[in-house]
């Protein structure tokens, strides 16, 4: 006659007991706990992503408002910035060949000049067109 599943359970060794448990924990982890244990590793992952694209752009917002806020207090404090030609190519090529002008009309001597490239102020326009910093470094020796 049929036995139940419970009396062929009651029949088994020790170690067959043993054996069907250890199976029946084997599939509710495999089936319930390791799906559970990605997901929620690959929500840590995700969440870890978002918080450092979001601190980039607090970062990046913040470097520009400071680089906004600087210009402003520079247009309060020397005026408007205006660009002397609208067709220069080359804006610290321009200041050098003032600065050279300048120091020559005033007989000041150049011992060293270092120039570097214009470079663009991070998210800031004026009047439509962007501000770049021109930088110009001069070594002279005075009397």
């Amino acid at each position: 006659m049929f036995t139940s599943l419970s009396d062929r359970f009651r029949k088994l060794p020790r170690a067959g007991r043993w054996g069907v448990w250890l199976i029946a924990v084997l599939i509710v982890y495999f089936a319930a706990i390791e799906p559970a244990v990605d997901w929620s590793s690959n929500k840590a992952a995700e969440v870890s992503r978002l918080e450092k694209t979001l601190a980039a752009r607090v970062r990046l917002s913040a470097e520009k408002d400071a680089a906004g806020n600087v210009l402003q207090r520079s247009i309060v404090a020397y005026g408007e910035p205006k660009r002397p030609r609208s067709n220069i190519a080359d804006p610290s090529g321009f200041l050098s060949q003032k600065t050279s002008d300048l120091a020559a009309k005033h007989g000041i001597t150049v011992k060293r000049r270092t120039r570097r490239g214009s470079v663009p102020v991070t998210g800031f326009e004026w009047n439509g067109s962007k501000v770049d910093r021109v930088a110009l470094e001069l070594v002279v020796e005075c009397d």
